[in-house]
């Protein structure tokens, strides 16, 4: 991917500015429909709406991001905008990714690689970052995204070759294709992490979260970390317990705080470990992460030191006033004694007639 001097696909839609994926990963298939209808932004674009299918209007299926798994069979678009097609793809590790693709991450999306011919002769696949709403499961949405029509600019013989690729990785492995893939994380991260014999690699500099090699020895921007898990520990996609990155391909059991967006890792938590057990059983349980019990307790902390000065503010107070008024009762007492007023007058005594 990276060094193609090939002119990269169709940009996406810029918004704000700012496109919101990089150019060089989307198939030119997954273009700009300048004169497209927007309508809805799930609303499946190109769609050739005949019959309802099974006599109810046809329903676009997107779960969240927790439902996916590395090599799921997917439908991805690489914008965000409503009036692109969906476009057949693997949902991948992170780790499979070339490094010019992992560099683009984008916080809370998961990493798709594209089925059919690349859209540059450099390379043999294209690839996206797609969100919750750019990304739809293969099988439960194969009756309603096929009948895509996509316009001869956006490479519709391409997508026909993809969509026969996924349709027969379908039928013969079902949703997930890990069977038919090679990639192997576990070996992946192995070699990452220089298990080998090579001593050289051995004492490489490594990445604390992916354990991928760094390209300096302090990481990117002295992080400790690579550019990629730099990128996402920055925008907040990593466990506070453990301080490492996470990705949704590959990500372990983990527990969202109720207190806050952070996400953390069972094995790191046992109060983590004893919601998600709870919530196994269908009971619902809420989760506060460490730093939001810290925090919740300095909290608590605080409102008893603040009862604690507010009560023996007022109970000084109350001192005060009783001690003033047992004085001015004292004073009265002793000036009744001596005959003598409360403003220090002698009282003279009536005479009897």
């Amino acid at each position: 991917m990276e060094g193609d001097d090939e002119p990269p696909p169709s940009p996406l839609f810029v918004e704000g500015g700012a496109s919101a994926f990089s150019s060089e990963l989307v198939p030119s298939g997954v273009g700009v429909d300048a004169g497209g209808a927007h309508g809805s932004p799930n609303a499946p674009a190109f769609l050739q709406m005949g019959a309802p299918l099974g006599g109810a209007e046809p329903t676009l299926v997107q779960p969240t991001l927790f439902s996916y798994n590395a090599n799921d069979l997917v439908w991805a678009r690489a914008g965000t905008k409503g009036n692109q097609p969906f476009w057949p793809g693997r949902m991948i590790d992170v780790m499979e990714a070339p490094e010019g693709v992992r560099r683009e991450a984008v916080p809370n999306s998961v990493c798709v690689q594209f089925y059919g011919p690349s859209a540059s002769k450099g390379r043999d696949r294209d690839y996206c970052w797609a969100t919750a709403e750019q990304l739809a499961p293969f099988g439960e949405n194969l009756a309603l995204l096929e009948q895509q029509n996509i316009p001869k600019r956006l490479r519709p013989t391409a997508y026909r070759e993809a969509l026969v690729e996924a349709k027969e990785l379908y039928a013969e492995l079902g949703n997930n294709v890990s069977a038919a893939v090679a990639f192997d994380p576990e070996e992946a991260a192995a070699e990452a992490a220089g298990d080998g014999d090579d001593l050289e690699d051995a004492e490489m500099a490594r990445c604390s979260s992916c354990s991928m090699a760094l390209e300096a020895p302090g990481g990117y921007k002295d992080t400790g970390r690579c550019r990629l898990c730099a990128k996402l520990h920055r925008e907040g996609q990593y466990c506070p317990v453990c301080d490492r990155v996470w990705q949704w391909a590959n990500c372990p059991a983990m527990v969202g705080c109720d207190s806050c967006d952070f996400w953390v890792h069972c094995a790191c938590d046992g109060p983590a470990r004893t919601v998600m057990e709870a919530q196994e059983r269908g009971d619902e349980v809420d989760y506060h992460c460490p730093r939001c019990r810290v925090k919740a307790d300095e909290e608590e902390d605080k409102r008893r030191e603040k009862e604690v000065k507010s009560a023996e503010k007022a109970a000084a107070k109350r001192a005060k006033l009783e001690a003033k008024h047992a004085t001015k009762k004292a004073g009265k007492a002793e000036a009744k004694a001596l005959g003598v007023s409360p403003s220090g007058k002698v009282k003279k005594k009536k005479k009897k007639k």
